[in-house]
Order: structure tokens, then sequence, then C-alpha cells
């Protein structure tokens, strides 16, 4: 039973780096193959912003495993994990609302050096992390309601230790 816990740990430790390196190097390379490309329909502020939140995605995420990892030996440092997903949170909706109103930007122009199938990955993953955050909000404000309703505090709690441990 314990091989089997540290097996599924360790699989969630590697997919935990490896998701967010994907994701962060294809827009870091597909903001990098723009400016390479000199494509002047794609210049805008927000290409750059692009590339910093690739590179955020990097640093974040071996960050945050780093204080996990950390964590483990010395529990005092915990509050550093606690700001590193409060920091987290706040560069990922800066930017996936950047990353959407720029990819936006690409669709509606005729750009013909902008075409790729990594732009096609920066809409659709705008739109999933959209999505996401809208249930979330949602699913907040259907338990705050039922708070309201009911007076029921065990739901609120739950998700304030859900909130704080994840």
């Amino acid at each position: 039973m314990k091989q089997k816990t540290e097996m599924a740990f360790m699989l969630i430790m590697f997919l935990s780096l490896i998701i967010p390196f994907v994701i962060g190097y294809i827009f870091i390379s597909y903001i990098k193959s723009l400016e390479n490309k000199k494509c002047a329909c794609s210049n805008d502020r927000r290409r750059k912003y692009i590339k910093f939140y690739g590179y955020a995605l990097l640093v974040l995420t071996i960050l945050g495993l780093f204080i996990i990892l950390l964590t483990i030996s010395f529990p005092k440092i915990l509050i550093i994990h606690q700001i590193i997903k409060y920091l987290s949170v706040f560069v990922n909706i800066l930017g996936i609302y950047i990353i959407y109103s720029y990819s936006d930007i690409l669709s509606s122009s005729d750009c013909d050096c902008s075409q790729s199938w990594k732009r096609v990955f920066l809409k659709y993953y705008s739109y999933i992390m959209i999505s996401l955050i809208g249930l979330s909000f949602l699913l907040l404000v259907i338990v705050f309601i039922l708070h309201i309703i009911t007076g029921n505090e065990k739901s609120i709690i739950s998700i304030k230790n859900g909130m704080i441990n994840c």
C-alpha cells in the first residue's frame, strides 16, 4: 500500500511539473517565432506579456514544487507556499485575460505570419481557463447563497480548508 502511495505522489509531482512546462514552452516558443518572423500584425505589447507569462509559469512551478518539498522537512515555511499560491492565482488571472485578448486580435486580423497550431492553442487555452474561473466563481456564489439560506457553515468551512490545503 505504501509503494502505491509513493508512486501516486511521484506521478502527481511529475505531472504538476510537466504540464506547466509544456504550456510555458508553447507560449514562449510561439511568441519568439513571431518575433523572429518580424510579424508586424502580431506586434502588440501583449505579445511581450505572454512571453513573460510563460516564464512566470515555469518559475512559479519550480518554486512551488521546491517549497512543497522543503515544507516536508521545515513546516514553518508553509507561509511561503501560501504566498506563492496567491501570487500564482493573480498571475494566472491576469495572464489568461491577456492571452484571450491577444488571441482575439490575431484571430480577427488577416495575419498570415501568425498562423500556427500554437495560435489555436492560445485561443483554446484561454477559453478553457476562463470557463474554469467562471465555473469556480459560480460555484462559490451558489455555496454562498446556500449558506445564507440554510445558515449552515460546514460548506463554507470545507471550501476554506480546501483552498488553504490545495
